[in-house]
């Protein structure tokens, strides 16, 4: 709570915060009333605040796992938790109070202060609508995950930063066979997949995973709430930020009520013969989360994005052209494509093709000559010498050993750029 002079003001204009509520679908009260999400409008303090990225370049939702691969006879297990309102866990720096105070005044005697002023309410944690909201809320929740708590016990276990999907890193599951583990943040959410055989799934399905097991023990310690109800144990199938996943056939998708909401907005906007620049806004928008598991749909809108000239004209209603009409018929047929299979296997037969955009060259190969197959054991062989131009030992070079064949190599920038990661080339190929 503060006075109203602290208030500040900025060319004339009073810096302070509304706020409304969306409702939480299917949550009430005992008595019926519904539960609202509380949302703050602080867009006259983000036009002043710089914007605090945070860990927003380590953010990875669904589709980063698409990089996954599950080979013959693997499946893959997902756990998950969320928080419970996680944004309002997060106390902001104090000086930075007044800038988030509601612009309805109170009486001081609603709120406990002494006096007949009238004083204003500040939001002391995270609003919801703060742009630099995300970027603060990723850091302190991977902070949380992989750093133990100070004032608690040292020897608490905290999650290995080694097997972290982020949109920054290699992708950690990306080993050819063996099981393998990768676990995110994601704002407020935690996703871990495993990846193992088939036949282990008896003694894992519906245990926590050793990663869900340490976030756990790490919220209760810090006294954070998780939503239980939200929870996934160990499941072939669940639901996470909005993408479908199912371990068992190896499906990353789009849920299917959300992709019901595109269309519906869709035919909507192909009905009327024009529209609001909402209505673009709103479609445009929840096609940017569901296209990240098929982003090649994008190419369907090219004229449709016309309706986008002059943002200033928020007002006025827009007209699709006919080409832009066609575009979103042709999208909206497409979405059930809103799904990629990452179940695969190693096809024997090596192939190459041209770049070509007004032919096609393909070659296959039969196999390798006697020539090729000793030179190939004699590089991977245990006695072979690693091959390197660098200065340094060798004895530091990454394991596995790499056979490197660098196609339209140019100047074998490939090569090159294995050496800088000081990955072990055993045998380089450049084909130029």
């Amino acid at each position: 709570v503060i006075d109203e002079e602290e208030i500040p003001w900025f060319e004339g204009e009073e810096i302070s915060a509304g706020a409304f509520g969306v409702i939480k679908p299917g949550r009430t009260l005992g008595d019926g009333r519904v539960i609202l999400r509380l949302i703050m409008d602080v867009r006259r303090t983000n036009a002043l605040f710089f914007q605090v990225e945070g860990d927003l370049h380590a953010i990875s939702g669904g589709p980063s796992y698409l990089r996954a691969v599950l080979l013959p006879g693997e499946v893959m297990l997902i756990s998950a938790e969320d928080l419970v309102a996680s944004f309002y866990l997060v106390r902001m720096p104090l000086p930075w109070h007044r800038w988030f105070s509601f612009e309805k005044s109170v009486s001081a005697s609603a709120v406990g202060v002494s006096g007949r002023k009238r004083v204003r309410i500040c939001s002391v944690v995270l609003p919801m609508g703060f742009t630099s909201a995300t970027g603060f809320m990723q850091a302190w929740h991977r902070h949380v995950v992989l750093r133990p708590d100070p004032l608690g016990d040292v020897s608490q276990t905290v999650l290995d930063p080694q097997t972290e999907v982020r949109g920054d890193r290699p992708f950690p599951l990306s080993a050819s066979s063996g099981n393998r583990d990768g676990w995110s943040i994601y704002i407020d959410d935690f996703l871990d997949i495993s990846i193992l055989q088939r036949n282990e799934l008896l003694g894992r399905l519906g245990l926590p995973s050793r990663s869900q097991s340490v976030v756990r023990d790490v919220y209760a310690g810090r006294g954070i709430p998780r939503n239980a109800p939200k929870s996934t144990v160990s499941s072939l199938t669940d639901e996470h930020v909005g993408y479908l996943f199912d371990g068992d056939n190896g499906d990353i998708g789009v849920r299917p009520a959300r992709l019901l909401e595109i269309v519906s907005i869709g035919l909507l906007m192909l009905i009327r013969q024009s529209n609001p620049l909402l209505i673009y806004q709103v479609f445009t928008g929840k096609l940017a989360h569901s296209l990240q598991v098929r982003r090649p749909l994008w190419s369907f809108l090219q004229v449709f994005f016309e309706v986008f000239k002059d943002p200033e004209q928020q007002q006025t209603h827009r007209r699709m052209s006919g080409r832009g009409r066609l575009e979103v018929k042709a999208l909206l047929c497409c979405l059930p494509l809103c799904s990629t299979r990452v179940r695969g296997s190693i096809d024997p037969v090596i192939t190459c093709s041209d770049a070509s955009l007004g032919g096609l060259g393909v070659s296959r190969s039969i196999g390798l000559t006697p020539e090729g197959w000793n030179l190939f054991q004699h590089a991977f062989s245990r006695s072979a010498n690693t091959w390197t131009p660098l200065p340094d030992s060798s004895s530091d070079l990454r394991e596995p050993r790499v056979l490197c064949i660098g196609l339209f190599d140019g100047i074998g920038g490939l090569r090159r750029a294995l050496e800088r990661l000081r990955v072990r080339v055993m045998l380089s190929v450049s084909v130029e």
